[in-house]
C-alpha cells in the first residue's frame, strides 16, 4: 500500500475530551487526508468500536469517566478481534511523559505529546498504518 493510498482510505477514531484539541487534531488529520470520527470519552469510544471499524485510534490519556489507559485495556481485552488489535497512539499533555515505553506497556502502540505537530503526527501515523 502506498503512502498516498493509506492517507485516503484510513479511518481514524479520535478520542479526546477537550473541544479545542478535538478541533486541532481533526484539522491536522483532514489536512493529511484521513477520515475521522470524534468521541469525547472512553465509554463513547468503546460503544462506537462495537459497530464501526477504524484503522487507528488517537487516544487522549486523561479523560473523564475512564482514562485512555483504561479504555485501551478494555479494547485490548475485547472479544472482537478487529477491535482488540487496532493500533492506538496515546496523546498526553503531561510534559513529564516524554517516553513511549509506559504507553506501550499499557497496551498502546505509540505516543505523541501535546502540542501535537503535524509532521510528527504524520510520521507516527505512517509508522502504524504502513506496516
Amino acid at each position: 500500500m502506498s503512502e498516498q493510498q493509506a492517507t485516503r482510505t484510513n479511518r481514524i477514531l479520535i478520542v479526546e475530551d477537550d473541544d479545542i484539541s478535538q478541533f486541532l487534531i481533526n484539522k491536522m488529520m483532514t489536512d493529511l487526508g484521513y477520515h475521522t470520527y470524534i468521541v469525547s470519552n472512553g465509554i463513547e469510544a468503546l460503544e462506537v468500536l462495537e459497530t464501526e471499524k477504524f484503522d487507528l485510534i488517537l487516544m487522549d490519556i486523561e479523560m473523564p469517566i475512564i482514562s485512555g489507559f483504561e479504555t485501551t485495556r478494555r479494547i485490548r481485552n475485547s472479544n472482537i478481534t478487529e477491535m482488540s488489535q487496532i493500533p492506538i497512539i496515546g496523546i498526553s499533555a503531561n510534559p513529564l511523559e516524554n517516553d513511549a515505553e509506559p504507553f506501550i506497556e499499557k497496551g498502546m502502540n505509540d505516543y505523541i505529546s501535546k502540542p501535537i505537530h503535524e509532521l510528527e503526527l504524520k510520521k507516527k501515523l505512517d509508522k502504524q498504518l504502513l506496516k
